[in-house]
């Protein structure tokens, strides 16, 4: 269930949804990079290259537009949360009932994965 925020607390959500989606970008990207390196190298080809980019486009690139383009990325935003791609230091500024409702689902997702909260990233979440 997706809370009834504020205007000023949807538009935060918002803004750390982009900054996820902006981290995992980056994270796929490479692989983008990396053939282009090695065409750079003489090890790959244009056509290699063109692959990568292919493979890009139609798996991590449209998944990531899938889960974060939503007008409702609170769920986005609480599972890179719970993965690590987002972090305490990027919930600083966020309104108290983000970080109320962020807390909660954490807390809820340790529980039921029998997690001991203290061992993982967001352990202060």
């Amino acid at each position: 269930m997706v809370p009834d925020f504020t205007k000023s607390e949807k538009r935060f959500v918002r803004q750390v949804a982009n900054l996820a989606w902006d981290r995992l970008l980056r994270k796929s990207l490479v692989r983008i990079a990396s053939a282009l390196g090695r065409m750079d190298a003489g090890t790959a080809t244009a056509f290699d290259v063109d692959d990568a980019i292919h493979k890009y486009h139609a798996g991590p690139s449209r998944q990531l537009h899938n889960e974060f383009s939503t007008n409702k990325p609170w769920h986005s935003v609480c599972n890179a949360y719970i993965d690590g791609i987002l972090t305490d230091d990027d919930f600083v500024d966020a309104p108290d009932g983000i970080r109320k409702e962020l807390a909660q689902i954490f807390s809820i997702h340790c529980k039921i994965n029998g997690i001991d909260p203290a061992t993982l990233a967001n352990a202060d979440g």
